[in-house]
């Protein structure tokens, strides 16, 4: 794994933005770099090759940021990302505490069960950072992190950060969406009027929208808990018996996911089916939902069809496949669910 940067020099701006890639970003390329063109800022991309999460890369990253600082002499700095991105944003800039910061979908349990860290290092890291005891120190900048509510994930870490003393510099934001809220908010124009100038009353920008997800504490620490017990195979029925989880399915799209899964699991196929289909029928009318990303409204009948499958439902897997390559781009996902019902896709 090593640590890879491009410098983007100003054009009417006295900003600096440093942009932390996400996760499986080639060498070479850059995460975001695409979105920053189009900004009058200086931008220093940043990239740890092979989805290191910025782990012990504290030294080279430092160097980076002085340079640039030395060279554009920036009346502001900023610790901008993205999912992996995020989590470098956060660690750089609390450490350095030299500038703000924007983090969309950080996970704060780096290498954890469930996590894409865990997917992309192996293992929990013996020495992570803690962003939770970083954010509670003093800030003498403004954190802002965004979490999309309907990933159980990002639910934890927005459950973990609200329960820290409140500080007038930080702010945290649920997010009617999925992991992937930054490509959310670029969708419905909201990213774009942040990073402008990045002085946009974010608050305001996300009433409008209409995007803004409140949970209660009993809702929310049963959307994590039922996440997390889904990461052992050997999950309980007694885990999902409860009345008001089947109410929440019906409620929260996320976790209609982790119940649909869980029931089928226990062989409750009907119940498990029934909550998919209820949420594809409003993917249709919603138009909130519509805005999602589409690879997380794929999950849902890709998730339907491989419950068809372990229900021996073959015709109904195969004609549940025929309808989503109807609406949905054909992925990589796709094309192993078509090979696993032995169904060539043209």
């Amino acid at each position: 794994m090593m640590l890879e940067h491009r410098f983007q020099p100003p054009r009417n701006s006295t900003t600096l933005v440093v942009v932390f890639s996400h996760a499986r970003i080639p060498s070479g390329k850059f995460g975001l770099e695409r979105l920053f063109a189009g900004t009058q800022h200086a931008c220093l991309f940043v990239n740890h090759v092979g989805s290191g999460w910025y782990l012990d890369q504290e030294a080279a990253i430092d160097r980076l940021i002085d340079t640039a600082q030395h060279d554009v002499k920036p009346s502001r700095l900023i610790y901008y990302g993205a999912s992996m991105g995020a989590y470098g944003a956060l660690i750089t800039g609390l450490r350095r505490q030299d500038g703000e910061i924007y983090a969309f979908g950080p996970e704060l349990d780096i290498g954890g069960p469930g996590t894409q860290s865990l997917e992309a290092l192996g293992q929990r890291p013996h020495q992570a950072p803690d962003v939770t005891r970083l954010l509670a120190q003093d800030l003498p900048f403004r954190t802002h992190v965004f979490f999309g509510l309907y990933d159980w994930v990002d639910a934890y870490g927005y459950d973990m950060i609200r329960r820290l003393p409140p500080h007038e510099h930080l702010n945290v934001y649920g997010l009617k969406s999925p992991h992937s809220s930054h490509d959310h908010l670029y969708t419905i124009n909201i990213v774009r009027r942040i990073i402008k100038s990045f002085n946009r009353d974010i608050e305001l920008i996300l009433k409008e929208k209409n995007i803004s997800c409140e949970m209660g504490r009993s809702d929310l620490e049963m959307f994590v808990q039922l996440g997390q017990s889904l990461q052992d195979p050997t999950l309980l029925p007694g885990k999902i018996k409860e009345n008001s989880q089947e109410k929440l399915a019906y409620r929260h799209p996320g976790h209609a996911l982790l119940w649909a899964e869980a029931k089928a699991r226990i062989g409750t196929f009907e119940s498990a089916l029934a909550v998919l289909d209820y949420w594809q029928q409003l993917f249709g009318t919603d138009t909130e939902l519509r805005s999602c990303p589409k690879r997380w409204r794929k999950s849902f009948p890709l998730l339907e069809i491989d419950i068809l499958r372990r229900a021996d439902r073959l015709d109904d897997a195969v004609q549940s496949l025929n309808a989503l390559v109807a609406r949905y781009p054909v992925c990589e996902r796709v094309r192993e669910t078509a090979a696993a019902l032995s169904v060539s896709l043209s």
